[in-house]
């Protein structure tokens, strides 16, 4: 099983959707998810976990890697919230204030697309390295018309005894 993490209304093919706020294949907030323990292979999530409060998204990540199999993949994307915080404060005379504000805080034309947090790679790393994930990449990649942080990581085959 497959799973498109805060899909929106376009999900990745062969993904199961997963989206709160909209018509996906399982209505569910992404740190609820109704799956057993290790039955998902991989999950891939852009420009998503942005939309989680600050305070939940170390109990989304738990949640995600719980559903994992082990050896199972996550491929996340994010904004980069330097990126966005740069456009914000930029004096370019051709600097869209708007598409600047909603790089930060969201388009917030519903509930689901208010940004409630905002992520740095090092910040990322931290958060994937303690919830106990594999990094096997991290770096910034443009996509969504933005620099955005990409991290693809992996649950341990055996988890360690500490």
């Amino acid at each position: 099983m497959k799973l498109d993490i805060g899909c929106g209304l376009q999900k990745h093919e062969g993904y199961i959707g997963i989206d709160l706020y909209t018509d996906a294949d399982i209505k569910a907030p992404m740190w609820d998810l109704p799956l057993d323990t290790n039955s998902v292979d991989a999950i891939v999530s852009y420009h998503a976990l942005e939309h989680v409060p600050l305070a939940q998204v170390n109990p989304t990540l738990q949640e995600w890697y719980r559903v994992l199999i082990p050896g199972g993949s996550v491929v996340l994307q994010v904004p980069d919230f330097l990126y966005a915080l740069h456009h914000f404060i930029s004096d370019a005379p051709d600097k869209n204030e708007l598409w600047a504000q909603q790089l930060i805080f969201g388009h917030q034309r519903h509930e689901g697309e208010y940004h409630r947090c905002g992520f740095t790679v090092d910040s990322l790393r931290t958060l994937l390295l303690t919830t106990g994930f594999i990094l096997q990449d991290l770096r910034v990649v443009w996509n969504y018309d933005q620099d955005s942080i990409q991290a693809i990581a992996l649950k341990p085959l055996k988890e360690e005894k500490i």
